[in-house]
Order: C-alpha cells, then structure tokens, then sequence
C-alpha cells in the first residue's frame, strides 16, 4: 500500500526524509500492537454492561486497584488506590487542574526551559502568568526560585509546573537532596506542586530516578501516563495524589460529575494489559530501545558536531539538549537547514531565550537517520561558520 493510500492516524506525518528530530513522541518499534489485543481479549471477556455506564469519577475501583499494584511494584513503595485518579493524559491532568486551582492571571512557575506545549496551556488556554525559574543540572534553580515567590505580587493562588525526571528539554533529573528542599519551600510558600512525571519509569540501565514528589510532599500532583510507556493513543494517565483536601477538590469537580470518569473503556483495555503482565516487558522493551537510541545519537552528535556544541549524555527519557558554542544560534541553523528539524530552544522558553540551544530526539529514528540528520546539521553550521569567516 502506498503512503497516498494509507490511513493517515497520527497528529501529523513522521517520513523518513526530511528527518524530523524534532519529533518527542515513540518510534514504531514501540507501539505494541500485540500487547492491546491482550486489553481486547479481556474486555471481550466482561460479561457486566455496567462497563458501558457512566464511569466511576476518579476511575473504576478495579483499574485503580492494577494500576496501584503495578506502581508499587517499580517505586517500591506503597501506592494506595485511593489516592489514584484516573485523566485523560498529562496534557488532560494539567487543563483540569488550572479549570479548578487557578484564575486568569494566577501565577504558575516553570523551568526555564521547559515543555513547549505546556506553556500554550498556561498562557493560551488559561491566561496564566507564566514566571520561569532557571534550571542547573541537578534540576530546578530553588534559590531562583524562592527570590520568585518572594516578590511575586500577582493575584490568586501560585503553583510550580515541574518536569522533575528525564525534564524535556533537558533531560536533567532533580536531585533528592533537591526534591527534600523544594519539598520544605512549597511548605513555607504555600504553593502547590504539579509534577509531570511522563519519564519516571524510562530510566537506562541502572540510573533509576529518585521517587516522584508526591512522596516528598502531600502538596505535590504527580502525574503519569501510559502515553510513553505503552501507546500515545489510550489518552490515558493517572494523578497521584496524598493530600486529601486537593484530592476531593477533584472528587467533587462539576465537569468530572458530568462526565462520569476518564474513559471507562480504555481503562478496562489497559486494566487487562497490567493483569497480564506485558506493560512491565513492554517498559523493559522501551528502554532497551531507547537507550540504544540515546547512544546512536550521542556518538553522532559527538562525532560530527563537537567542534560547535556542548551536550550532557542523558540516562533516561527521549531528548538530547545541545548547547551550541559561540556564535551560532539555533534559529541562524533553522535559517537554511535543509532535509533534517529540531526544535530550537527558543521554543522551550517562556521568554524567546534559550537560542543558543536545540533538542533533538532519539525516540523515533535509528542509527543511519541519526547519522543523516546530524549530518545535515553539520553542514549548515560548516556554511554557518564559512560566512562568518569572509
């Protein structure tokens, strides 16, 4: 069948040429066709039309019970099934919390740079006032931030936007000496914390990430989501949340009373996928993918391209962050690049800085696309570093 006449499924096109390193979302190799027709096999086997009712609000007791289990077993820590409420992604977790703890011109804080996407959110869809925080390689700035809270003087409640594990774009991971502190600060600051934890679990070999900061605090939302550890297309995730005063602020929600719960039926699907044990040999399947793939890319970056970046290796997550050297600029590569994206770094902040960086993806392509885009890279900074030479 050809591309013309093939059923087009996905938000948008990912070719073989032009590259597109830009491009955060799993390769082919890691969606798991055949771990789904395990999901359909067990709702093919319930027998109560109940599951075809409105949903339980915070996600039916038995999928919470199996997403509970199957979270204790890789924190190795105890997750209660209560504390657990059911979205539709992280993307879903963020908008519905902002719909109930925030008003126009309520303070968010975020890493800077952070999650392009997110800031839309913010800026866009609720009209929040977005105040970004420096990052190190040990995560957020916290002195940065506590001079921010100090002398924020916007109205309505504040709360901190976190990309803790595997951070895109950075991949930088905070530290538990620095979940330990940013924990006591939210305490003393009386601000909430919304922890995207999408990367928790894709840790490489043995850099297994501190615990996500719900465990460091009852202020902190800790969000995850089968999006990269099983399939984008459930539009599932979970909220873990130990504060019951913020908990039953979601419980009791208009709009989940409404709706009646997050995708009662996906819920089952992937319910049936946990009880049989694949999505722990699909996450094992993934990172054995992608941490191949991180050192694909890393050996070309650092190849071709050393002579004009800077870049830490990561070990864990879907992104490498480049530092270019003086004087090139992202958006001056972005200029006349051709057959390969990326995502300038300008994107990633809440400002228009970050020009001097780029993230590229290890997520989709392999080995002799990597060699290929970072080629194609090399060759615009080589004409680049020409002109400035005239």
């Amino acid at each position: 069948m050809s591309s013309a006449d093939a059923e087009k499924y996905g938000q948008y096109e990912v070719p073989q040429r032009p590259v597109k390193l830009s491009v955060g979302q799993p390769g082919l190799n890691m969606l798991p066709l055949d771990i789904l027709q395990k999901g359909l096999q067990y709702v093919n086997s319930v027998t109560d039309p109940r599951l075809l009712q409105y949903g339980d609000i915070p996600g039916y007791g038995g999928f919470r019970t199996s997403l509970a289990s199957f979270l204790e077993v890789e924190y190795k820590e105890k997750v209660e099934p209560e504390q657990l409420f059911v979205t539709h992604g992280v993307t879903g977790a963020l908008a519905f919390y902002c719909s109930l703890f925030t008003t126009t011109g309520s303070t968010v804080f975020v890493e800077e740079p952070t999650y392009f996407l997110a800031i839309n959110i913010f800026k866009q869809d609720f009209r929040l006032n977005v105040v970004s925080i420096p990052m190190t390689p040990t995560g957020l700035d916290l002195e940065a931030l506590e001079k921010a809270l100090v002398h924020d003087k916007a109205p309505g409640p504040k709360f901190l936007y976190t990309i803790p594990t595997f951070h895109n774009p950075t991949s930088y991971t905070l530290s538990h000496e620095k979940r330990v502190a940013l924990a006591k600060l939210a305490d003393t600051y009386n601000f909430n914390i919304v922890a995207d934890e999408v990367y928790q679990m894709l840790y490489f070999d043995s850099a297994k990430p501190p615990l996500p900061l719900c465990y460091y605090t009852d202020r902190a939302v800790s969000i995850g989501s089968f999006s990269k550890i099983l399939a984008p297309a459930f539009r599932l995730g979970w909220m873990q949340i130990r504060s019951k005063e913020i908990l039953d602020v979601f419980l009791k929600s208009g709009q989940m009373d409404s709706s009646g719960g997050n995708s009662p039926v996906t819920q089952a699907i992937v319910h049936g996928i946990i009880k049989s044990n694949s999505l722990f040999d699909n996450i094992e399947k993934d990172k054995t993918v992608l941490s191949s793939n991180c050192k694909e890319l890393s050996n070309e970056v650092t190849t071709q391209l050393s002579k004009y970046v800077e870049f830490i290796e990561p070990s864990g997550g879907y992104f490498l962050w480049l530092k270019l050297k003086e004087p090139y600029t992202a958006s001056k590569i972005l200029e006349g690049v051709e057959d390969v994206t990326f995502v300038a770094g300008t994107r990633f902040s809440a400002y228009g800085s970050c020009d001097d960086y780029l993230r590229l993806s290890f997520s989709y392509y392999s080995k002799e696309d990597f060699a290929y885009g970072v080629g194609q890279i090399k060759k615009r900074l080589e004409a680049i570093e020409a002109e400035n030479t005239k």
